[in-house]
């Protein structure tokens, strides 16, 4: 689309290297840091330091929706804790995003009605976050294993 914007999670360890291949093909507008308040893995770890956050690429053209009055939207830090299997939306994938998270970024990146595409959809948080906030949802997983989860997911809406 000619108008258009992204966000794409990147591991913290591997953000230089990824930042290069965005930048081939898009402006990166921000870093958006995601603040994992309760970091699961890396409780053994003992020869570095135990990674508490993601870097999110955001890029386009398209402005955002940020409300008028000043919150923690228009902060290009974002503290959400990572799900587990005792949080309300339960953890159905090793990478799944909080579910608030991924609401926040498609209320700020497409209006009601618009299409949201998710490549990589793992457990279906981005399908989810699209229903309950009224947006179309293409979402795109190879692993049969996480499809039968998405199924279920909206199946439970």
């Amino acid at each position: 689309k000619p108008n258009f914007l992204g966000f794409i999670f990147c591991d913290s360890r591997r953000q230089f290297d990824f930042e290069g291949i965005i930048r081939r093909y898009f402006s990166i507008n921000n870093r958006i840091i995601w603040v994992r308040k309760n970091m699961s893995l890396g409780r053994v770890i003992q020869n570095r330091f135990i990674s508490a956050y993601e870097t999110i690429f955001f890029f386009g053209n398209k402005g955002l929706n940020l409300p008028s009055q000043w919150g923690k939207e228009r902060f290009d830090v974002k503290e959400y804790a990572t799900p587990q299997s005792n949080f309300a939306e339960g953890k159905d994938h090793p990478t799944q995003k909080p579910l608030e998270l991924i609401k926040e970024l498609v209320r700020l990146g497409s209006i009601e009605g618009e299409a949201v595409l998710d490549p990589f959809a793992g457990s279906g948080t981005t399908v989810v976050a699209c229903k309950q906030l009224k947006r179309s949802c293409i979402a795109i997983e190879k692993e049969e294993e996480y499809i039968n989860v998405i199924k279920a997911r909206l199946n439970d809406l």
